[in-house]
Formats: structure tokens, sequence, C-alpha cells
């Protein structure tokens, strides 16, 4: 590996030795998925700077050359982004649904057999698992919650710690980044925000080493949080097609359609069509996918297909124009 961050080989081989398929998506999670997406494309729009903060944290991981790689790649741009001392990387036991430790920079054995495996929501990571949101705990001195924890936390060295889930794009918890700081956190709420939808680039990532995830997913992380305009892999190595991830183009007459830019658009209107397109033709092609056997599938995936190609170009030729004429990385 290319960074500073330690590797647990064996609780790393019992979270991958189960099965990691993709589950079925639950409606309600998309929902509020979506609207998490619009959200970001809004903020990506509104905070040039933080938005190139993220791609700096993001593009070094599709070079990652395996998934020990890419879990170190991760927790050190985690650390780099919080500004901390120590963290750790877990990933779900898909036997037993708990988190386990299996990357970590800066941590002593007792820690690491402390918090090896988290099955309940005492602490940071085990709260922010139950809930599927970042939680931070500023001191761990003055958070009651924490109260059961401030032992190790003192013999560890750590005041404070932020705990941001792994997400597949549907809302899967796939995994969790913590960091630690030696001094209680203050950190700024545009800091945790860049942090979270990290956390949705680290999550697809980890889900695609780990078979537990689709195509789907990556085209929508790809679109919205990652620099560059060439399509990558999410395994590293060369590009794909621009309507999926190793899939052929499809194409018709609508296939070279150009979408012009239009800086005139609000924010707000530009991020909730894009990213409703998105998830409308990402849906559309799951039930294509399911529909196989049937005799109208094919002509549906492509035109489903062509739609997301098409939301796809819509993202670049709109939403990055938008930025006061200043392209984005």
């Amino acid at each position: 590996m290319t960074n500073g961050s330690e590797i647990l080989s064996a609780p790393l081989r019992l979270v991958t030795s189960g099965p990691h398929r993709p589950a079925a998506p639950d409606p309600t999670m998309l929902l509020r998925r979506t609207a998490h997406f619009a959200a970001a494309a809004q903020f990506g729009v509104e905070q040039p700077t933080a938005l190139r903060r993220l791609h700096a944290a993001t593009g070094t991981l599709t070079g990652a050359a395996g998934l020990e790689d890419l879990l170190g790649r991760v927790l050190d741009s985690a650390i780099t982004l919080t500004g901390a001392d120590y963290g750790n990387v877990q990933l779900v036991d898909p036997a037993t649904g708990a988190l386990r430790i299996v990357t970590q920079s800066g941590f002593g054995p007792e820690f690491l057999d402390y918090f090896a495996v988290v099955e309940d929501a005492t602490s940071a990571c085990g709260r922010a698992a139950a809930t599927g949101a970042q939680f931070v705990v500023a001191d761990t001195r003055s958070d009651p919650a924490f109260a059961a924890h401030r032992a190790i936390a003192e013999r560890a060295r750590f005041r404070a710690v932020q705990s941001t889930p792994l997400l597949a794009y549907d809302g899967r918890l796939i995994g969790m980044v913590s960091t630690h700081l030696r001094d209680p956190y203050r950190a700024a709420g545009h800091d945790l925000r860049i942090l979270r939808l990290f956390g949705d680039v680290a999550g697809e990532l980890v889900a695609h080493r780990l078979g537990a995830a689709d195509s789907i997913g990556w085209i929508v992380i790809e679109a919205l949080l990652m620099p560059g305009s060439g399509r990558k892999s999410p395994h590293g190595g060369g590009a794909v097609a621009p309507n999926g991830h190793a899939a052929r183009r499809m194409s018709n007459g609508s296939a070279g359609k150009s979408w012009p830019a239009r800086p005139e658009r609000t924010a707000s209107e530009l991020a909730g069509d894009v990213v409703g397109d998105l998830f409308t033709a990402g849906l559309g092609l799951r039930n294509a996918v399911d529909l196989l056997g049937d005799g109208h599938a094919r002509d549906r995936i492509v035109a489903v297909a062509e739609g997301l190609d098409d939301a796809i170009r819509r993202i670049r030729a709109e939403m990055l124009c938008v930025v006061a004429g200043d392209p984005l990385p």
C-alpha cells in the first residue's frame, strides 16, 4: 500500500468470506437518497471550493490496487479531511450485521480489542450505524451517551471522534470510517458535509470490491461526486461506457444528443431535475433487468440506458457550467 494505515488481516478475511450480494432497494430509502443527492448537487454548485476538496479526497480512491489498498486510502483521506490524529475503518459482517475493524491508524492493541466488534449504539460508530447518519462526539468527557467508553478514550488518548457511514448509493450500510482527535472537535458544518459525501463515494467503491453493488450505483456516484469528465471503472483502470459500468454503449437517434448549458437556472431546480432523472432512469434499468426473460426487455433496457446516459450528459453540460464559468476538475 502507498498509505500509512494498517490492515487487520484476520477480521478482514472474516468479513469478506461471506456473500455480499446487492439487496433489493428499499423504496423509502431510495426517496431519501434522491433528496440527499439532489442536495449534494446543489452543495457542489454553491460551494465550488468544498467540491474541489471532495474531489481531491475521492480522486485517489479509484486508483486503488485492491480492497486492502482502497481501505487504507479511505482512512488516510478521512484523517486528512478531519485533521485527525487516529482513525479506523469498519466493515459490516454479513453474517451478524456487526461492525468489525479492518483498517486502523494510530491505535494500540487495547483499543483494537475493545472496539473489535461493535453491535450496540453506545459508541459513535454504533450510533452512526443505527441511524445511518454521521455522528460526532465533540468531547468524550462531556457527552453523557459516551460515558461507558470514557476510560478507553482516555487510555487511547482521544477527546473527540466522528463516525461517517460508508453507504452504497441506495442507502445500504457497507461500513464506517471513524476519525479521532486528541482535542475536542469543533468542525465546521461544510467540513462534515464533505466527509458525508466522501462516505458515499467510498461506500460505493468498497461495495463494488465486495460484490455488494450494481452498476447503477456507480453511475450515480461518479456523475455527481467524482472529479473529471471521463467515465472510470470503480475497480480502477480504464474508462467504461458512458451509460454504465463496463457496459456497451447503446445508441439510436438520440444517443448523441447535446444538452446546452443554462446557467440562468437556480441551483435547486438544476439539482432536483438532474438527480431525479438519474434515479428514475436507474430504477427503470433495475426493473428492466428483472424482466430479462420478457420479450420486451431488450427494448426497455435500451430506452432506460439511453435516458441514464442523457442524464449524465446533463450533469456534465449543465451543472458544472453553472459555477461562474469556472469548470471544476
